[in-house]
Parts: C-alpha cells; sequence; structure tokens
C-alpha cells in the first residue's frame, strides 16, 4: 500500500473545517501570547528623575518647585550633611581666592613687567606660561631691592590660607551637628515602628518577637 511523501507528516498549519481559515502553530501561538515589554522612553526617564529632586516645602516662596539657582546656604541643610557642606566649603573658598587674589596683585603686575623675558636664552613656551610669575621679574628692580614685599604677601596669604582651613574645619563640624540635632527633633516612634499583617492565628507576643529578631533589635510588641 502506498503512501504519499506528506502523508505521514503533520501539516505545518491545521485548517479550520468550519470556515477553512488557517491556525498558527502552537509555536507562533506561544510567541504571540508572551507581551514584549516597550520600547524604552526618554520622556518617562526624564519624569522618574525629576520626580526624585527635592522640592521647596510649604514655609518656602514657592512649594512644591525646584529650589532656584540662588538659593541661600541655610537651605542647603535640608539637602544633607553632604550637600550642605560642600556648598558651604565652595562658597566661602570662592570668596578667599578673590581676596588672595587681589592681594597679589601688585605682585602680578611687576612680574608681567619684568624684564627677563627680553633675554636671548630665555625659553619662549615655558615664559608664556610663567610671565606672571617671579622667573620674570627683573633682577635689576624689584628683586635687586631685597624683594621684601614679595616676602611680606606670600607670608600673609599663607597665613590666611591656614587659618581659612582651622575655621572651615570648625563651620564644617557646626554644620554637621545643626542638621544632626534638626533632625533629632523631628524624630518620632513611628520612624522605627513596623506593622505587620496577616500574623498566623496562632502566634504571640514572643514568635513575633522572635521572627523579627532575624533582622535587628526588636523593642516592643504591641
Amino acid at each position: 500500500e502506498g503512501r504519499s511523501p506528506a502523508a505521514g507528516r503533520a501539516p505545518a498549519s491545521a485548517v479550520d473545517a468550519n470556515n477553512g481559515v488557517a491556525e498558527k502553530p502552537a509555536a507562533a501561538r506561544g510567541e504571540d501570547a508572551i507581551k514584549r515589554p516597550a520600547p524604552p522612553s526618554l520622556r518617562v526617564a526624564q519624569e522618574y528623575a525629576n520626580s526624585r529632586l527635592l522640592r521647596q516645602q510649604q514655609d518656602d516662596p514657592n512649594p512644591g518647585e525646584l529650589y532656584p539657582l540662588h538659593t541661600p546656604l541655610k537651605d542647603f541643610d535640608r539637602f544633607g550633611t553632604d550637600i550642605s557642606q560642600y556648598m558651604h566649603f565652595t562658597f566661602w573658598t570662592s570668596r578667599l581666592f578673590l581676596f588672595l587674589f587681589f592681594l597679589n596683585l601688585a605682585n602680578v603686575v611687576i612680574n608681567v613687567e619684568g624684564g627677563r623675558l627680553r633675554e636671548q636664552d630665555v625659553n619662549w613656551m615655558l615664559a608664556l606660561i610663567t610671565c606672571h610669575m617671579l622667573g620674570n621679574a627683573d633682577v635689576d628692580g624689584v628683586l635687586s631691592q631685597g624683594a621684601h614685599s614679595y616676602a611680606v604677601v606670600e607670608f600673609i596669604s599663607v597665613g590666611v590660607m591656614v587659618v581659612y582651613l582651622f575655621i572651615m574645619r570648625d563651620a564644617m563640624d557646626g554644620i554637621r551637628t545643626r542638621i544632626r540635632e534638626s533632625n533629632l527633633t523631628t524624630l518620632t516612634s513611628s520612624n522605627f515602628t513596623v506593622q505587620a499583617h496577616n500574623i498566623p492565628s496562632g502566634w504571640t507576643s514572643d514568635n513575633v518577637r522572635h521572627f523579627f529578631e532575624h533582622y535587628g533589635e526588636v523593642v516592643h510588641v504591641g
């Protein structure tokens, strides 16, 4: 008894006897059942990142909005110790450098007007970088008079920076203490309370305590 070559193989797709529509194979139906994830969305990512930004509180000028660029230093305490210390350090250090610049401006002018750049053996590439420094000062000019102004200005500059470091160290400690004490005044027992649901009906307080002691110290069960 002969058979056709395709008689012993299952058809690639079955045909519905009622309407004659070809059904998809099982593998194809399984692929359609898998819900493919949505493609990445830049808008969703931006909205999520924006939702995590700290916003102004009720006692601020614009509650619910982002803090402006020119925010008072005292408001940075709400961002935490590290950010507040960083902003205070940046604010005062920039003013320190501005003060030191004007303090050393006279020396810079003298150095720029120095005569060492006119010498034939001067490395011009190095001279362009160091023209405002002592290496360009004319030895027959202020240096020949003893250059006492250089020593005085350098001594004052170093002294100011050393004193500034000690002041900033105390300021950083003060910021940390202030923020810690401010946080302690807002803490209540609810910050350390866990509410558990669906506890087995036969459990007692000792069973609950024993279960949660695996994760840390349990002060009270009630």
